[in-house]
């Protein structure tokens, strides 16, 4: 079967100060979705892997995201990353 979309809702909050003269560097993030495997069969696990990026020099504080399951689907569990654990 194929596998349905997800809608994925990234968040962001970066807060700090900028001295005057100085021009304050944006921030990009890069989104990356991936789901293993590209098809399924119902009752097998799927693996979604979110990887977000960050460019720029200024930091990112705070960071959410949110993805929405399809009907019917349940979260079965999270895995940290190399840069934090998950909520």
């Amino acid at each position: 079967m194929a596998i349905p979309s997800f809608a994925v809702m990234v968040a962001v909050c970066s807060t700090y100060l900028v001295p005057a003269g100085v021009v304050a560097q944006p921030i990009t993030l890069a989104l990356q979705r991936t789901v293993e495997p590209a098809a399924y069969a119902p009752g097998e696990d799927l693996l979604v892997t979110l990887t977000i990026t960050a460019e720029g020099s200024g930091a990112v504080n705070a960071l959410g995201g949110e993805e929405t399951l399809p009907a019917g689907w349940q979260f079965k569990e999270s895995v940290a990353g190399p840069n934090g654990d998950p909520p």
